[in-house]
């Protein structure tokens, strides 16, 4: 699993914890909270960058039920925030989210 992630120029904060989780369902949040799930793939430093992409990339073993992906930002990899600016704070931190690519890596023999 691999995606790129770039902060965007507008954020007041920066975020780590920020991941990918596969699940057997749709998760239905009405919310701007954290994610309560844990990611199989995620970000354990604070993303600070705003003008390169930075990659987000690991393997992991599905249980074969998995049909949604949920990117976001999750507690459970240590979610850790920063502010960046100074003066106002809007206290959110956005992110651009591209370049998502899942592929099956079969074990060597």
């Amino acid at each position: 699993m691999v995606f790129n992630i770039r902060l965007s120029k507008n954020s007041d904060r920066a975020v780590s914890g920020i991941g990918a989780y596969f699940g057997p369902q749709k998760m239905e949040y009405h919310h701007r909270h954290y994610l309560a799930e844990k990611p199989v793939v995620y970000t354990e430093t604070i993303t600070k960058d705003k003008e390169n992409w930075v990659e987000v990339k690991g393997t992991f073993v599905a249980d074969g039920g998995e049909s949604w992906l949920c990117i976001g930002v999750y507690p459970h990899a240590g979610m850790d925030q920063t502010k960046i600016i100074e003066g106002l704070d809007n206290k959110y931190a956005y992110y651009y989210i591209d370049g998502i690519s899942v592929k099956e890596v079969t074990e060597a023999k």
